[in-house]
């Protein structure tokens, strides 16, 4: 009998870019080295039991997860945020042409319709640039959720999981049944 000792936990965070974490962690694993055993096995606060062990798998699971996540949610930001500054410009170019070129004309029935329509189409793209900034608020805020849950998850599978000892044949039992 062996117990596989000092657990490890890979974790790395990739980047931080715009204020968005882009987590991409490699595997929370649970690996260690053999020791030798003598007699029965004894379970300890160093030592997880059967159950623990299999908690620290799913919690390994969770996090490798959510990592994934995170790194799906960073991914679009950039991409986002680009998209509404080029519609913030294209706001702003719009606005000025408006501002420079009322229509003065008492009965230039044709220039009062283009500026009128020059002035639909302003008005939907900033309806269209509030309606994308409040999506883009409500992901950024999903991710700060998601990554304070991260935060805390590998902090207790640091704490639970990642210095602790396992027995082999409980890290076997514990794989074919999760």
């Amino acid at each position: 009998m062996k117990i596989l000792k000092g657990l490890v936990i890979l974790c790395a965070f990739a980047s931080w870019g715009n204020n968005a974490l882009a987590a991409e962690l490699e595997e929370h694993s649970l690996r260690g080295f053999p020791k030798s055993l003598d007699g029965t096995k004894t379970y300890d606060g160093n030592t997880l039991t059967p159950e623990q062990l299999k908690a620290c798998l799913q919690a390994s699971r969770k996090l490798d997860l959510l990592s994934n996540i995170l790194d799906s949610q960073a991914n679009g930001f950039n991409k986002t945020v680009a998209d509404l500054n080029d519609l913030a410009a294209k706001i702003k170019a719009s606005q000025a042409y408006l501002d420079a070129n009322p229509t003065k004309g008492i009965n230039d029935d044709a220039a009062m319709e283009a500026r009128n329509e020059r002035v639909k189409n302003h008005n939907q793209m900033v309806s269209d640039y509030n309606s994308r900034t409040a999506a883009y608020e409500k992901e950024t805020a999903s991710y700060e959720q998601n990554t304070v849950r991260y935060a805390e998850l590998r902090e207790d599978f640091s704490e639970n999981c990642a210095t602790k000892q396992f027995y082999k044949e409980d890290m076997d039992a514990a794989l074919i049944e999760n």
